[in-house]
């Protein structure tokens, strides 16, 4: 793969897990309700957590993304 092809994969799993992550975020129900979760308190905690490290790993993809090699 070059270089820019890494720059292109890095680039889209960035904004993917950045807008998976924030569509948990922000619409937590509405997504739980498409997918099929089960949603209580509990698991409510645990899936906003995962969303959060979801989006801080696009962050980090999009960091490598700037210079992949």
């Amino acid at each position: 793969m070059t270089p820019m092809s890494h720059r292109g994969l890095f680039l889209s799993a960035a904004w993917f897990n950045i807008l998976v992550g924030l569509s948990f975020i922000v619409a937590m129900n509405t997504v739980a309700g498409l997918t099929g979760l089960q949603i209580n308190p509990t698991a409510a905690m645990f899936i906003q957590i995962t969303a959060g490290l979801i989006v801080a790993f696009g962050i980090a993809y999009a960091l490598v993304a700037r210079d992949p090699v």
